[in-house]
């Protein structure tokens, strides 16, 4: 029996940086295979890039890329095609200062470097949407269509809704199911037996890689029609356009009235209450909690351009740039030259339970690791030791104490604790030189201590990784794992975070949501009478960064963790293969 429920289908294209020759033999194949399928389809594609990297006029075009452009133009105008930017450089929005991610938004529309663009909907490689909420990032520079990415297998099996309630004032919110157009079997594999769809409407952003540089193989020819057939057997399907009238019945002119801005959350719990709605929903939802990391030389790189006093549009495009997931250069993880760590002399070897005392409040380690906070004699939090591990196919690997030594200098007093792991041979690559074997040893080198003049803990990181074999997925990293409170299931852990300008977002976290991703400069977790400060500091950290946490059931209640550095997301060890990375923190108590 033919199927009676009819899916509107959308389909899109996301390309990245300049293309190469595998990324525009890919396109060509998906191109091949679309115009198979539209003598019986009007298939309109959404083309999904960033202006400035994907159109470099520094580079130059190809004759191949010229093709590709007026084969672009031409669809656009004979099949209704769109063009639907990432953004001018394609950057991680949540990473940018405000006025960097202004200009990323605004030359979409006009730049000193290339044409401008007329679209009034926008597909972030990740969008900032607290941003939006609270301030109208987006609808302010006239994109009323904001697109949130979520994994395929989530937005068929579970049922992620196409299109969210609409906030006044502010885009319309859509998801889409991005996948990469490789591993034609393992996608198609992902499709569950039974599909949830709740809006009627899915769109499918085809993610198109270089894959001479991932590894991995180009897609196979069909796969297009195949994942058509498979719909097909459940849906009568409608291919359409998000540019069709009546898709998007709540999207209304971009114009913010002035009182907007006030209007949305006049109070703490109203913002709370929102964040909690649509921004954390969607980060809870959402398999993409993490960007890729990126090498310390570019963040240090774009933080030199950002402590200029003034900067040119030049400076701006530069730090878009680096900030780009997909960057016009390929992005390297090797190590750098690792942060100096001063003139600390090491006196006593300080093993078991001590105190390190500061003028605010004490701090107690066991074994060397970072177990809570003492105030006016009380332990301030769970009061369990840090631990350091990587896990691998579902089995921890925990970094054990090499030395912990107290040190003095310079008006510092602390303690350096050495953590060092081995991973199994099979997880990692060896190669020797006359000197030494080097990639065995994963190795985390923590110095904690208080200034003279400072009331908060320094945690100084070191962490260096051993090379691990290609294809090895590290389920989650924790180079310094902090155990911070415990929680009932019924309550909720209000968390601030705090960008460099001092705008403040707030989310709330509970069992329900047990894993959050929060970018920012600071972060402020407040329980009861007690709130605890993280913040990024230092010349070898980045201003913004993100940090995780996550929410761990321990019989009938949970422990809060903050994971300093590290992820609970799956990545490819090619990520972290022989990479060293120096990170800075400040941790106080806040009044």
């Amino acid at each position: 029996m033919a199927p009676n429920r009819e899916l509107k289908l959308l389909i899109g294209l996301r390309l990245h940086s300049s293309p190469n020759r595998a990324i525009l033999k890919q396109t060509e194949d998906f191109l091949n295979e679309i115009s198979n399928l539209e003598p019986g389809f009007k298939i309109p594609l959404h083309w999904n890039f960033s202006f400035y990297t994907f159109l470099d006029p520094e580079k130059g075009k190809s004759r191949v890329l010229n093709n590709l452009l007026i084969e672009m133009k031409t669809r656009i105008k004979s099949r209704g095609d769109a063009a639907v930017p990432t953004g001018f450089c394609g950057a991680v929005h949540p990473l940018l200062c405000t006025d960097e991610l202004e200009k990323e938004l605004a030359w979409c529309r006009k730049n000193p470097w290339l044409p401008g663009a007329k679209s009034e909907i926008i597909m972030p490689i990740y969008p900032d949407l607290r941003r939006e909420l609270y301030h109208g990032i987006y609808s302010s520079r006239g994109f009323r269509i904001l697109g949130l990415p979520a994994s395929l297998k989530r937005t068929l099996k579970e049922g992620y809704q196409f299109h969210m309630k609409s906030v006044p004032h502010r885009a319309v919110l859509f998801s889409y199911a991005l996948i990469p157009l490789q591993g034609y079997n393992q996608i198609l594999s992902s499709v569950p037996k039974s599909f949830i769809i709740r809006e009627r409407v899915l769109f499918i952003l085809f993610d198109i890689t270089d894959y001479e540089y991932s590894g991995r193989q180009n897609h196979e020819s069909g796969f297009v029609a195949t994942f058509l057939d498979k719909l097909s057997e459940k849906f009568s399907l409608s291919l359409c356009s998000l540019l069709d009238a009546g898709l998007f019945p709540e999207a209304t002119a971009a114009d913010i009235p002035e009182e907007s801005a006030a209007a949305v959350g006049k109070s703490g719990t109203e913002r709370g209450s929102l964040e909690t709605s649509y921004a954390d929903q969607w980060a809870m939802d959402c398999d993409l909690f993490q960007s890729e990391p990126k090498s310390r030389k570019q963040w240090l790189f774009a933080e030199t351009i950002r402590n200029k006093k003034n900067k040119s549009d030049s400076d701006i495009r530069k730090i878009l740039d680096t900030f780009s997931r997909y960057g016009s250069s390929k992005q390297s993880c090797h190590a750098m030259k690792p942060a100096p760590k001063g003139n600390r002399i090491l006196t006593a070897s300080m093993s078991g339970s001590v105190d390190l005392r500061g003028r605010a409040f004490d701090v107690n380690f066991y074994d060397g690791r970072f177990s809570g906070i003492i105030s006016k004699g009380k332990q301030k939090l769970f009061g369990m030791p840090a631990k350091s591990y990587i896990t691998i196919s579902g089995k921890r690997y925990l970094f054990q104490t090499e030395s912990a030594f107290s040190f003095q200098g310079k008006g510092e007093s602390g303690l350096r604790t050495i953590l060092t792991l081995r991973l199994p041979p099979k997880f990692e690559t060896k190669y020797e030189t006359k000197y030494e074997t080097k990639g065995q040893t994963a190795k985390v080198v923590v110095d904690s201590y208080f200034r003279d003049e400072s009331l908060d803990l320094i945690i100084d990181l070191l962490i260096t990784y051993p090379i691990m074999k290609a294809g090895t997925i590290l389920e989650k990293v924790a180079p310094f794992e902090i155990p911070l409170f415990t929680v009932r299931k019924d309550e909720r852990i209000l968390i601030h975070s705090v960008y460099p300008d001092r705008t403040r977002y707030s989310s709330l976290l509970s069992g329900d949501t047990p894993i959050r991703v929060l970018y920012g400069n600071r972060f402020i977790i407040s329980k009861g009478e007690i709130s605890l400060s993280i913040q990024f500091i230092g010349k070898y950290t980045p201003r913004i960064g993100f940090l995780q946490f996550c929410l761990r059931r321990k019989g009938r209640r949970y422990i809060l963790f903050a994971n300093l550095s590290g992820t609970y997301t799956p990545v490819d060890a090619q990520y972290y293969s022989e990479m060293a990375d120096n990170f800075s923190f400040k941790i106080g108590l806040t009044p």
